[in-house]
């Protein structure tokens, strides 16, 4: 990770809910808390799978 891509990153603590839909895209919501200001999650499946071992890989 090069120091453009440390400067762009922020870290949120907080709830989400995360469902993964038959075509292999996900949908959600996540709350950051304490504000309780909510974020709708939705993405698309990709090709390339492989296994997450941390709750950091799931970017």
């Amino acid at each position: 990770m090069d120091e453009t891509e440390q400067q762009q990153q922020t870290t949120m603590e907080g709830v989400a809910s995360i469902a993964l839909l038959p075509n292999g895209s996900i949908s959600g919501h996540f709350i950051h808390l304490p504000h309780s200001t909510c974020y709708g999650l939705h993405g698309t499946g990709n090709s390339l799978i492989q296994p997450c071992f941390s709750c950091f890989d799931i970017v």
